[in-house]
Formats: C-alpha cells, sequence, structure tokens
C-alpha cells in the first residue's frame, strides 16, 4: 500500500543523523524486495519520532511504477481542428502555411489551456522541420514567453520571429535562466543541453517549467548517444515524470544489471548497452512526446553523395601504437591513435606533440580547388588550428570551445565574408541556415558520437537545400578512421562508450 505523506524537520536517514530534505513523499507499507528498492530509489528513514519509515519521493513516475498509470491531462490532445479558431487565436496568422506537426502541436495546446490544463510536450523533429515557427507561435499564447537555448542560435530566433511577423520572446542561454522571471510559455531549445538532470542548467530550466503553463522541449535527437539515461531531459519538460536518480533507470528498463569490479577495489552497477529495453523505454516516455516523421522532409530533398579521400598513413603511427609517447595503458593509446591520424597526440603531461599531417595539407588542397563554400568538421582543438593556418588566405570562420562569439562567426559564414566555416564536431547541433551556403562538407575528424555525426551532416542535408549535397570524409589508411566511421555511420544507436570500447578492441 502506498500513501502520501509530508515530511519535515527531524526526520533522517535510518539509525544515522542524515537529515532528510522536508517535501512530499510517498510511504510504502510492508516489506519491499531489494528489486523494488532499487526500481523506486526507496529511503530507509526515520521519524522524529524514532519510527522506521521506506519513503520515496512522490513524483510522477513514482505513480506510474506503483500504480501503472501517469496522471491524466491529455485529454484535450487529438481534437479535430478546427481552422477558423485557431486562426483567430494567432491574431489571423495563415494557419494552413504550417505543417502538419506544427498544426498538430499549437492545435494541441490551445486546446489543453481551454480544457484547463497545462501544456507540456517535447518535439523530436530534425533536418530544418520548423521547430523555431511552432515555438515562436506558441510563445503568442501567453503574456510572458522565454527560450532558453544555445547563445549561437538567438539570432535565429530574433531572424525568424521578424520574417514570420511574429512577437520575439524573452531569448536567454540556459545558463543565465535565473535572471528570467517566471514565464507562461518556456521553450527549451537544444533541449540534450539538460540531458544530465543533475547539472545546474537543468535545474535553472526545472524551476522556469514548474511555474508556465506551456513547456516544449525541441530537438532533432531523442538522447545525446550515451544511452537511455538521456531521457532524463524530461524532467524539464514536465517535473516529475522520470527519474533523475541513474539507479532507477537500471532496474525498471534493462535486462541485465550486474555489480561489476570496475576498477582495482571498486563495484559499480554495470548495465551493458545492448541489454535497455527500448520497447519498454519507448512506451514508458510516448505520453511525453511528438515524433514527427521526416521522411516527407527527406523525399524532397535532393540527392547526396558521400566519398572518402584516402592520405597515406602517418608516418610516426607504429611507434606510437607501440607507446612511445605514453606509460599509460590501451585507452590512452586509442585517444593517441584517434589524435595521430590529425597530425598530432597529447602526451602523459598533457603537453602536444605536433607530428607531420597528411590530412591537413589534402584538406587545404582540396578546398583551394572547390571554388565554393565549404563547413570542415573536426574533433580536436588542435586540428581546427591547424587547418585554419593551413587555410589563412580564406580568413575561416570558426566555431569551436574556443570561440568567444559563435553567432558572430557564423554570420560571417553567413554574409559571404568567408567561404569556409570550421566547426567543432560536436558543436553541430542548432547551427541553422548553412544550407543556404554551402552543399559540401568535409569531415577530417569525428567524435565517438554517432549523434553527433547525424547532427553535422544535417547542418547541409536538410530542408531549404536545393542542390545536390556532398560530404566528404577525410581518412588515414591503416588507422583506425575507417573503422570509426563504419561505426558511426552504421549504428546510430551506439553510445558514444561503446563506440570507443570496440575501437579500443580493433586496436589492442
Amino acid at each position: 500500500m502506498i500513501h502520501a505523506i509530508k515530511v519535515g524537520s527531524g526526520w533522517c536517514k535510518y539509525k544515522t543523523t542524515t537529515i532528510i530534505a522536508p517535501g512530499d513523499y510517498y510511504k510504502l507499507d510492508g516489506k519491499p524486495n531489494d528489486l523494488l528498492k532499487r526500481q523506486l530509489a526507496l529511503q530507509a528513514v526515520q521519524d522524529p519520532n524514532g519510527k522506521f519509515h521506506w519513503i520515496t519521493p512522490a513524483a510522477e513516475w513514482i505513480r506510474f511504477v506503483l500504480l501503472g498509470q501517469f496522471v491524466k491531462e491529455t485529454t484535450a490532445y487529438g481534437r479535430p481542428i478546427d481552422i477558423a479558431h485557431l486562426t483567430e487565436t494567432f491574431g489571423g496568422f495563415d494557419i494552413t502555411r504550417l505543417r502538419p506537426w506544427q498544426l498538430r502541436a499549437v492545435a494541441d495546446a490551445v486546446s489543453a489551456l481551454e480544457s484547463g490544463f497545462q501544456y507540456r510536450r517535447a518535439c523530436i523533429v530534425s533536418l530544418g522541420g520548423g521547430k523555431t515557427l511552432a515555438g515562436l507561435l506558441l510563445g503568442t499564447l501567453g503574456d510572458r514567453a522565454a527560450v532558453l537555448a544555445p547563445r549561437h542560435t538567438h539570432d535565429t530566433w530574433r531572424r525568424d520571429a521578424d520574417k514570420w511577423k511574429l512577437p520575439c520572446p524573452i531569448i536567454s542561454t540556459y545558463e543565465s535562466a535565473h535572471r528570467i522571471e517566471p514565464v507562461d510559455v518556456l521553450i527549451l531549445d537544444e533541449v540534450l543541453l539538460c540531458a544530465n538532470s543533475d547539472t545546474l542548467r537543468s535545474e535553472k530550466a526545472r524551476l522556469l517549467s514548474k511555474s508556465a503553463s506551456i513547456v516544449v522541449a525541441l530537438t532533432g535527437t531523442p538522447t545525446s548517444a550515451r544511452g537511455p539515461l538521456d531521457w532524463r531531459w524530461l524532467d524539464c519538460v514536465r517535473p516529475g515524470c522520470v527519474p533523475t536518480n541513474e539507479v532507477p533507470w537500471r532496474f525498471l528498463f534493462s535486462t541485465q544489471t550486474e555489480v561489476k569490479e570496475v576498477a582495482p577495489g571498486r563495484k559499480a552497477y554495470v548495465t551493458p548497452a545492448t541489454s535497455w529495453d527500448t520497447e519498454k523505454i519507448a512506451a514508458y516516455v510516448a505520453p511525453f512526446l511528438m515524433r514527427v516523421d521526416t521522411s516527407e522532409l527527406l523525399a524532397h530533398l535532393p540527392p547526396v553523395t558521400y566519398t572518402r579521400l584516402t592520405v597515406p598513413k602517418p608516418k610516426d603511427w607504429e611507434i606510437v601504437m607501440k607507446g612511445a609517447a605514453t606509460t599509460h595503458g590501451a585507452s590512452k593509446r586509442l585517444t593517441q591513435a584517434r589524435m595521430l591520424s590529425d597530425g598530432f597526440v597529447l602526451d602523459d603531461d598533457g603537453k602536444v606533440i605536433r607530428l607531420d599531417s597528411n590530412k591537413i595539407n589534402a584538406v587545404g588542397e582540396f578546398v583551394e580547388g572547390l571554388g565554393e563554400p565549404v563547413v570542415i568538421f573536426a574533433a580536436w582543438r588542435e586540428t581546427i588550428a591547424a587547418l585554419a593556418k593551413r587555410l589563412h588566405d580564406f580568413n575561416p570562420a570558426i566555431v569551436s570551445g574556443d570561440t568567444a562569439d559563435i553567432g558572430f562567426q557564423i554570420q560571417r559564414f553567413l554574409n559571404s565574408e568567408t567561404d569556409v566555416l570550421i566547426v567543432n564536431s560536436r558543436a553541430g547541433s542548432g547551427i541553422d541556415g548553412l544550407q543556404q551556403r554551402s552543399r559540401i562538407e568535409i569531415f577530417v575528424s569525428n567524435s565517438t558520437s554517432p549523434v553527433d555525426r547525424v547532427q553535422a551532416e544535417g547542418r547541409i542535408y536538410r530542408a531549404g537545400q536545393n542542390r545536390g549535397c556532398q560530404i566528404v570524409d577525410v581518412v588515414a589508411e591503416d588507422t583506425l578512421d575507417v573503422r570509426q566511421l563504419e561505426l558511426l555511420k552504421g549504428h546510430n544507436d551506439l553510445s558514444a562508450s561503446m563506440v570507443e570500447k570496440i575501437l579500443l578492441e580493433a586496436l589492442t
């Protein structure tokens, strides 16, 4: 039996003086088994009178696990769409210009509000499906609206607001969300930034979310390829709907979680990437999601061709692989192997050792012979610096962790002030408009996340592209480049850690 209780002062962990945070909890009668303890993240506590209890935070996901149902607030969704009513609601905006998913999203929001419900939905839409326009329209449904987004996307929101003649919401980074007063409508753009629910940005997003009538999260991919745990970002859309503790995820959705020794003298729960029950996870998160089929968008895109530019293996490959640059183990050599293809390694002290790079010269010659704009992706800071030096005559725009004003650099490329944009492979998401200038991408090196690769390709191969696209991968022969590329392109469901594990096996 489950009871809702209010925990105040004087409650502490069982047989300790550790105080339990005051708040709303559920109390379980009887003695739960070990699996239920882990599934619900149960705590053994004692009240101010010294009486023992099993309690757990009173979150919505707890209710679902115990009773098999979420709190029903979706009865207003899926109603017939009234075009005339929506046109009036949105101040005469031509609703018929919307794509089907945009129309459904705004119609459901209007229906929910008119029925007295909150509207909380995550919209997973890729390839330029019109997320910004949907967000702008939803923002007009409240007196005060805000968008939390990466800084380099702010200009896109302002530009689209001008284009569609819609009010522009307050725009902020996630890091600056604490400066925003409570809002009626909250749009979370590139919400995967909140994949780790323990970060400060996630906490700030949740605080704004709790008081808003409309909360919509926009993303192109459901997870950031670190596995099902990344669905924790849904807690920013609808606080309490998913566990934020890692343990319940493992014991709710894995088929094989074991305690293993992960380091000498250190044991931890380990869940193989292949043991997650993906169908069960999909059913669990479905009430909060709007998945948009982009096959219609893809059908109208021009063709895309993939080519490889193969260069000789670095001359120092064998000696570095034997451990000449490190006294550490195979994991360090794997990192050095991936770096070496780009012409450098980091030694054990973090010092950069620059070596000859066949890739950098090959890319330079390729770009010089193109005669048209190109976007280049590279995984390492040192690679980006080497490319910028080799392509100095183009005065390239650069987007990386060292870039002070990412939006300014992107605008330089979009405004034809340069024909070369160099981007860190992990920073591809959220950069819009590149398809209007370029149809060619070059990958000098990749991160180990398949989603990073998908997002990067989607910068030019997306709605609005009207020319055939060419994607060029630069690979060093007889290195790990080819194997990594095969994993990234053939296994979008792999986590970055699994890709690294497979590469490590190939190396050793």
